[in-house]
């Protein structure tokens, strides 16, 4: 194989190695009584034919300059050293078959100074390389790349505001105060109203929908149950509990009610009929009736002055 080409008497490619690596990489030094730059690449057998090897083409100034040809781009085999001489006619180019590197990939637990450098760039070390490892991996413990260890401490003394939680607190559910908007929210809500404490009193609501036990006017006592079955004409207080069967009764309020007067009305069965309320004469929530077609529903009427409104 050989170690030196001969300008002067070059005619074919050479062979300069047979490698089973898959990353080789080799150095080809001019003298200096080359006397024009001359290009030199790496070829490769196929087919019984020499082909490139892409992107191993390299130039050589004229005097005595160093190049350096890497590649994985190849079949494991021969290599061969081609030259273009262009108008060159005298020199002397060595190559350097100790050079071969393996591929990277393959190397595990590699460090930065066991790094070789072919001194044709930047000027830096090995030492400079593994002195700017170094510096990252302290960096990487002041900026808390590792917050913690996997045994659940902090050495590194990391806070919740170091990661965006300061306003969090690690409060139980149960003692978890109320917010200002939720208690402004609550403020609204009803007492629980509980049970009368005594008869004389009914479920009442404001306009606003707030619901209490008021005292009944009138007499001062409760609503007190009447059971009809035909239709009927109610007084105040009376809780009507009506059973209409397949036809539709009547409720027939007070034609002439006092201000707060009080009827309550009830569907007692499950018949066809309806309970139809009539207000005789005066409206019920800007209505003259109104009809009750379920089970067991019950509807408090409450006279306000004016007209009869449904409680």
């Amino acid at each position: 194989m050989a170690s030196s080409i001969d300008i002067a008497t070059y005619s074919d490619p050479v062979e300069i190695s047979t490698t089973t690596d898959t990353f080789v990489a080799f150095q080809v030094s001019s003298d200096s009584a080359l006397d024009a730059d001359v290009t030199v690449k790496l070829q490769q057998s196929s087919n019984s034919q020499l082909i490139d090897i892409s992107g191993t083409s390299k130039t050589i100034p004229s005097g005595e300059n160093t190049v350096l040809i890497e590649t994985n781009n190849f079949t494991l085999g021969k290599l061969y050293l081609s030259v273009d001489v262009g108008s060159a006619t005298a020199g002397t180019l060595s190559i350097d078959t100790s050079n071969k590197k393996k591929n990277v990939s393959s190397v595990t637990d590699i460090q930065a100074s066991e790094v070789s450098y072919d001194n044709t760039t930047s000027g830096l070390t090995a030492s400079d390389v593994q002195a700017a490892i170094d510096e990252l991996d302290t960096n990487a413990v002041t900026n808390h790349s590792q917050l913690t260890l996997d045994d659940g401490t902090n050495p590194h003394g990391t806070t919740k505001s170091d990661v965006g939680l300061g306003n969090v607190d690690n409060t139980s559910d149960a003692d978890k105060p109320v917010s200002t908007a939720q208690q402004t929210e609550i403020d609204t809500k009803e007492d629980d109203l509980g049970n009368p404490a005594s008869n004389g009193y009914v479920l009442s609501s404001t306009t606003l929908g707030v619901r209490s036990w008021v005292a009944q006017s009138g007499s001062g006592g409760g609503l007190v149950t009447t059971a009809q079955s035909t239709n009927y004409n109610a007084v105040a207080n009376d809780l009507v509990l009506m059973t209409t069967g397949a036809s539709d009764k009547t409720v027939t309020l007070n034609a002439s009610p006092t201000k707060d007067d009080i009827v309550g009305v009830s569907k007692a069965d499950s018949g066809a009929g309806n309970v139809i309320t009539d207000g005789n004469g005066n409206n019920i929530n800007g209505s003259t009736t109104t009809t009750i077609k379920k089970q067991y529903t019950t509807v408090i009427y409450q006279y306000d002055g004016s007209e009869w409104v449904k409680r």
